[in-house]
């Protein structure tokens, strides 16, 4: 991944194909997304386009939890420790305390869970893909969502 203002690439491993290529994205340095804070969490909360609102947050692992329309879904919230690959649908992630207006994560950027391994990327024309190192992940776009390993 790019970070804002540098021209260093971090390594990227193990990415499925059809994965969005992270040296094109950069971290986005120009709006605060933090919204909780803790002494282990932290929670990054963003809106992409697609009317897709996610939350990426770093703890003993990282966790992405995103929320709208689910190409191919019947439920409208996804939510994956990506850590350990446990998926879960409720409508409790970004409950009432995290309402509108959430920070819009432009394309093209991208936002860390602050554990180095976890990261989301607003994606070009729209939605979003998250990953750890590259061993777990999702992609949401207007026409497809599917997860990895």
């Amino acid at each position: 991944m790019l970070r804002a203002g540098s021209a260093a690439l971090t390594p990227v491993s193990r990415l499925p194909a059809g994965f969005p290529d992270p040296r094109q994205y950069v971290f986005d340095s120009t709006k605060v997304y933090t919204r909780h804070g803790g002494g282990k969490n932290i929670t990054e909360y963003f809106a992409v386009d697609g009317d897709l609102r996610c939350e990426i947050t770093s703890f003993s692992g990282v966790r992405a939890i995103c929320r709208g329309p689910m190409p191919g879904r019947t439920e409208n919230v996804v939510s994956l420790n990506i850590s350990e690959l446990a998926w879960g649908y409720s409508d409790t992630a970004l409950g009432p305390e995290y309402a509108d207006p959430l920070p819009h994560l432009d394309q093209g950027r991208a936002v860390s869970s602050r554990d180095p391994s976890g990261w989301c990327m607003a994606l070009y024309g729209g939605g979003v893909a998250c990953s750890d190192d590259g061993g777990h992940g999702f992609v949401i776009t207007s026409t497809e969502s599917w997860s990895f390993p």
